[in-house]
């Protein structure tokens, strides 16, 4: 193990970053009492660190003004030893969906892993199918980061994620401010999906529709106006149903 000065290594560089983004405050406590325990793994590029694993770690050794920490150098990184780690950040179910799509790209484009032993891995290792881990790879990345954060927070199958991929990015985009303002769950994602995939079915052009009513609701109103669109049917006899209620009402019936 080598000194490090946190000035060498390169924070910001998170093309091996896998892991769940969370820095919660048990890890920070930690680290501001006892500093880094579990040395970090940095891979040396001439005159600078780039972080291979333990970029949580290193933001909050930074964030608690530490100027130097306890590290794992080395000149090169095996895919064996990245598989290592892999592996153990599944056991400590640290890696969501969005951490094992970039686990696999990063397996094919650093270690130049061929699709077949890939979808093998991912299967095996990972706990996904996937046949095209470079075209999600790069949808996860225009991906705005409160999105990629909750999938990976609640450890979303990547069967809904594969899902919601499939928006529009102009709406992908739209609902973030979901994302940041709302208690959403998964069940609710998974709903709002639904409705939107289908909405899209119905008709192409809803798009900007659904855009529209996204910048103009919170996500209940957003729900009960995709629902009346999804469902206009059902819409219509909600409304019938409820002016005979009101009508019965009104001539002090009671209706139940």
């Amino acid at each position: 193990y080598t000194t490090v000065k946190l000035h060498d290594i390169n924070l910001n560089h998170i093309d091996f970053k896998v892991s769940k983004n969370i820095i919660d405050e048990k890890l920070v406590k930690s680290i501001s009492r006892f500093g880094v325990l579990n040395p970090p793994l940095l891979l040396k590029q001439k005159k600078i660190y780039i972080i291979i694993c333990g970029h949580n770690r290193l933001i909050t050794a930074a964030n608690c003004n530490y100027k130097e920490i306890t590290a794992e150098c080395v000149e090169s990184i095996t895919v064996e030893r990245f598989l290592t780690i892999i592996k153990k950040k599944m056991y400590n179910n640290e890696l969501g969906p969005v951490g094992k799509i970039r686990a696999g790209s990063i397996l094919h484009d650093y270690f130049n892993i061929k699709l077949p032993e890939l979808i093998k891995i991912m299967k095996q290792v990972l706990n996904i199918t996937v046949d095209n881990v470079k075209k999600y790879s790069e949808q996860i990345e225009h991906l705005p980061s409160e999105t990629k954060n909750f999938f990976d927070y609640k450890n979303i199958q990547f069967a809904l994620l594969k899902q919601y991929l499939n928006l529009p990015e102009t709406i992908i985009m739209a609902c973030n401010k979901y994302f940041i303002e709302e208690r959403l769950t998964v069940n609710m994602l998974r709903q709002v999906t639904g409705l939107m995939l289908d909405i899209l079915q119905m008709e192409k052009t809803n798009h900007e529709i659904i855009e529209s009513i996204i910048h103009s609701n919170a996500f209940d109103g957003f729900v009960k106006e995709c629902s009346a669109l999804r469902y206009p049917e059902y819409e219509r006899l909600m409304k019938v149903a409820l002016g005979h209620i009101d009508f019965f009402k009104k001539k002090r019936i009671d209706v139940t």
